[in-house]
């Protein structure tokens, strides 16, 4: 399966636990500070660019664990280039024990669901 396939599947899966939680808690606003939504430059160029503006269609931040080669300059170059902006924090991926991407997090007040291309987990309690 292609990688726009995949993430195709991934977002159809987001949308449907977008949903699932929603109908258990009722407020999808209050969710958008639980969701949290991991990648890297290792996806192409054109599936990033696709993700980082679906999830700022719903006010959804992208996380990158770090910078392009450790170099400022060049994360600024990469995403000038493609038109879309992002959150460089490492603190999802330690704290949801999550190195593939892209993946898809979503924090409840004691369970963690994650969606990614390489698996589907069971709820988890969060690392404190």
């Amino acid at each position: 399966m292609e990688e726009t396939q995949l993430l195709s599947t991934l977002k159809t899966y987001l949308l449907a636990g977008l949903l699932m939680i929603t109908s258990l808690t009722g407020h999808a606003d209050d969710l958008k500070e639980d969701i949290y939504i991991l990648a890297s430059s290792s996806l192409s160029e054109d599936s990033l660019k696709q993700l980082v503006k679906d999830a700022e269609k719903k006010n959804l931040p992208v996380y990158f664990r770090g910078l392009i080669k450790n170099s400022y300059k060049e994360t600024a170059a990469y995403f000038k280039k493609l038109g879309v902006g992002i959150t460089i924090d490492p603190r999802p991926f330690r704290e949801f024990n999550q190195p593939q991407v892209p993946a898809f997090v979503f924090k409840g007040k004691d369970k963690v669901f994650i969606l990614s291309l390489i698996h589907i987990s069971e709820p988890t309690r969060p690392r404190l």
